[in-house]
């Protein structure tokens, strides 16, 4: 809960030898899960940002656990899961929020630093707790960018293995496709027999024998047959059609 974490303190006014005027901090309250007594407000201050270090570091630790249980799914459900993209989207979401707090956090942070100490503690100890913000920031935004990365890996080997899924179903899809081309191809010439059978035409006026539909049936297939394997041993522009037809190009530019 970051709304219980904080610390105040009083500062106060004392004149030195030289009557000029001091300040030092007391009265320090903490809700820090540690207790001592700080040197000055700087030191306060200071311990402060370490322990908000420690507490985002856990919140890393925790998101990388929860990575790691998303990259398990992905595993176990091998792309064919349909909730693991808007997870994944929803936690490059998270960290995007999770940087900007933090980008809030360090700017506060360093602007309380500069003010406190021009104000109270003339600019002493001000780049030891710049320092200490920076090094704060520069964590944390590492461990958050280790994030991004690997919500970007998962999501890239999702989507491969999504495209992997989709391709073996394509494949699947055609190799039936392919069955039922060549179930028509072999139905196609009984059909036209059957077809040519049945119309009512004087050479079928005597109804001829049923043998004849078988016979003509098989003829048709074979024929088909020829004509499947003349496409498929000769290429497009050696095919009798293509032959064919530059002959009749040819005798009509003699004509």
């Amino acid at each position: 809960d970051w709304g219980k974490c904080g610390i105040t303190w009083t500062m106060v006014s004392s004149a030195n030898p030289n009557k000029e005027s001091s300040w030092r901090s007391t009265d320090h309250f903490s809700m820090l899960p540690y207790g001592w007594i700080p040197e000055d407000g700087v030191d306060f201050f200071t311990q402060f940002i370490l322990h908000l270090k420690d507490r985002w570091l856990k919140l890393c630790n925790l998101a990388e656990e929860h990575l790691t249980d998303c990259r398990l799914d992905q595993l176990h459900e091998k792309g064919e899961g349909r909730e693991l993209i808007p997870r994944l989207a929803e936690d490059a979401r998270e960290w995007t929020n999770l940087r900007r707090i933090l980008k809030d956090q360090v700017n506060t942070a360093g602007n309380f630093a500069v003010d406190y100490c021009y104000r109270y503690n003339e600019n002493k100890g001000l780049e030891d707790l710049k320092g200490v913000i920076d090094g704060f920031a520069d964590t944390v935004s590492d461990r958050i960018s280790q994030l991004d990365q690997t919500v970007r890996d998962l999501l890239q080997f999702e989507f491969a293995w999504v495209s992997i899924n989709e391709a073996h179903k394509s494949t699947s899809l055609a190799t039936s496709m392919k069955r039922l081309s060549w179930v028509t191809f072999v139905f196609l010439p009984a059909m036209f027999a059957s077809s040519i059978f049945s119309m009512n035409v004087d050479i079928f006026k005597n109804d001829p024998d049923w043998r004849w539909y078988l016979l003509f049936g098989g003829v048709s297939l074979i024929f088909t047959m020829c004509g499947w394997l003349i496409f498929k041993c000769c290429p497009v522009r050696d095919s009798p059609l293509t032959v064919c037809y530059f002959f009749m190009v040819l005798i009509s530019d003699t004509d």
